[in-house]
């Protein structure tokens, strides 16, 4: 049993970690984008009553393509993320659908993906 929860850290954490550095190759272009609406939606957990507001940002792409498309970061702060706020994104110029918020995307991938993977590998080899 404890093999399998090192494989499966191992694999969830790369898996993450991966991720994270695809991101961070296919974003290179930076812009402002604008918070338009904020949406909410409650935690899938069955006793968890929390919400999570996720800003819906929109911007223009170098390419004149006006990008209106919910952000992958969220906040159990109602307040943190207001309409009419800016972020600062980063977005794929071959697809600007595909962005992240520059600072806070990254976070999960790169920094939860390479804890677990480190974990994973430590705990494999000890």
């Amino acid at each position: 049993m404890a093999i399998l929860v090192k494989i499966i850290l191992i694999i969830g954490g790369g898996f993450l970690f991966y991720t994270g550095i695809q991101q961070l190759m296919k974003c290179k272009t930076e812009v402002e984008a604008t918070i338009v609406d904020i949406v909410t939606k409650r935690s899938s957990a069955k006793h968890d009553h929390r919400r999570d507001n996720y800003p819906v940002v929109e911007f223009t792409a170098d390419n004149g393509h006006v990008v209106h498309k919910k952000a992958d970061v969220s906040s159990k702060n109602k307040n943190k993320y207001n309409i009419g706020d800016r972020l600062t994104i980063k977005y794929d110029p071959t697809n600007p659908e595909f962005f992240i918020v520059k600072g806070k995307s990254l976070v999960w991938n790169l920094g939860l993906g390479g804890v677990l993977l480190a974990a994973g590998i430590v705990s494999l080899l000890l």
